[in-house]
């Protein structure tokens, strides 16, 4: 047992002055263990939504890895629809003025 190795009172310590986000790819290597036990065990109040976030990452990408954050660009999401159909589609719809930015004509 990590207490009976000295190890669990400087792990607690530590644990309960990281934020977070910081202490879950920790707390994933006992994500296996019951939320009571974790919370007794190492000092600390671990929310719901916390600890479902511990076992999740437990998951992946699992215990002492950190989530790899990755930028998503408005371009990527913009370019999605080609130009070209959307230019048909609005001449489908009959509204040309309205996707060029032109006030409808009344008819």
């Amino acid at each position: 047992s990590i207490w009976a190795d000295g190890m669990g009172e400087p792990l607690a310590a530590m644990l309960a002055s990281l934020k977070l986000s910081e202490r879950r790819p920790f707390m994933a290597a006992f994500a296996k263990h019951p939320k009571p036990a974790m919370e007794r065990v190492l000092r600390i109040r671990i929310t719901d939504d916390e600890w479902n976030e511990v076992k999740k990452h437990s998951y992946y990408p699992g215990a002492y890895n950190k989530v790899e954050k990755t930028e998503i660009g408005a371009s990527i999401f913009r370019s999605k629809v080609d130009s070209e159909i959307l230019k048909r589609f609005c001449n489908y719809l009959n509204v040309q003025a309205s996707c060029s930015g032109m006030p409808l004509e009344r008819s």
